[in-house]
């Protein structure tokens, strides 16, 4: 039996999914380039920064005295938990980063419109 390798990555394929959907949305409300780079590249730091936090793992021994039944349920049900934990993470992670690009980029956009007012 092969491996199957996907090219791109399944997370180069959603963050490039995730750059499309926020230029298509900034430049629907007429948002500038300059706030949609800076939105973008505010994510991808973000991801490259913390992405990895969402990714559980667990190492786990079982007696070998447990039939094989039981080890493949055991093993069964702590991964769907971890998986499941995994997929929360995940979530909250990607709240906190589209919350992060969001200030930034009002953050930038009051210092832009400040300076325009102190000219």
């Amino acid at each position: 039996m092969s491996n199957v390798i996907q090219f791109p990555s399944r997370a180069a394929q959603g963050i490039t999914y995730l750059e499309n959907g926020i230029r298509k949305l900034m430049e629907s409300k007429g948002d500038s380039e300059e706030a949609i780079l800076l939105t973008i590249d505010t994510l991808k730091e973000v991801y490259k920064k913390y992405g990895s936090l969402g990714q559980q793992y667990l190492q786990l021994k079982l007696p070998p005295y447990l039939s094989q039944e039981h080890m493949q349920a055991i093993t069964q049900q702590v991964s769907s938990g971890i998986q499941m934990l995994n997929q929360e993470h995940s979530k909250i992670i990607n709240q906190l980063a589209a919350e992060l690009a969001l200030t930034k980029v009002q953050l930038n956009q009051y210092q832009s419109d400040y300076k325009k007012s102190e000219r």
